[in-house]
């Protein structure tokens, strides 16, 4: 009784070891495809931009506004999920520039530009130390799922919007 129960839990550990290998290979492969700047099926990448912000009072909270702009070249559901920068992880709003503002939820598809939004407000992220899942060659990482995979984008420079001194 005893051996069929230690073979019994070999088992179940080595079909675990194989599923987790699996996902894995998977979201490797997925970043080296996005590791070309993600020009490639799903999403093109136009611009990568911040700005700094500071309060319009005293002891307001200052921050940073990151904006990927990104071109949706597929038919598929697209669902973003989280962005990382370092050792922090941040989520993602989305907008369109076109779109007025709205309580309803951005709707896009095949051929329309978004902004992926990231807001990092007083330093403080809204994950802290949440080191990205996979490793990556750029300054940003942005995790997306399609109905078949999860895959990421990798922005690989951030380029500063210096805004007008309004004071």
């Amino acid at each position: 009784m005893m051996t069929r129960l230690v073979i019994l839990l070999l088992g179940i550990t080595f079909i675990n070891c194989k599923t987790h290998k699996q996902i894995a290979f998977t979201e490797s492969t997925a970043a080296t495809s996005t590791n070309l700047n993600a020009t490639f099926t799903d999403l093109k990448l136009l611009e990568a931009r911040y700005e700094n912000r500071t309060s319009g009072i005293r002891g307001g909270a200052t921050g940073r506004e990151y904006f990927f702009k990104v071109l949706v070249l597929t038919s598929d559901k697209l669902t973003f999920d989280s962005a990382w920068m370092k050792n922090y992880g941040y989520d993602i709003f989305i907008a369109k520039e076109s779109t007025v503002v709205s309580n309803s939820a951005i709707q896009f598809s095949k051929n329309d530009t978004i902004i992926l939004r990231i807001s990092d407000v007083s330093g403080k992220p809204i994950k802290k130390n949440s080191a990205a899942p996979i490793e990556y060659d750029g300054s940003a990482l942005v995790r997306y799922n399609t109905r078949s995979k999860t895959s990421y984008l990798v922005v690989k420079e951030i380029t500063e919007r210096v805004l007008p001194n309004m004071q």
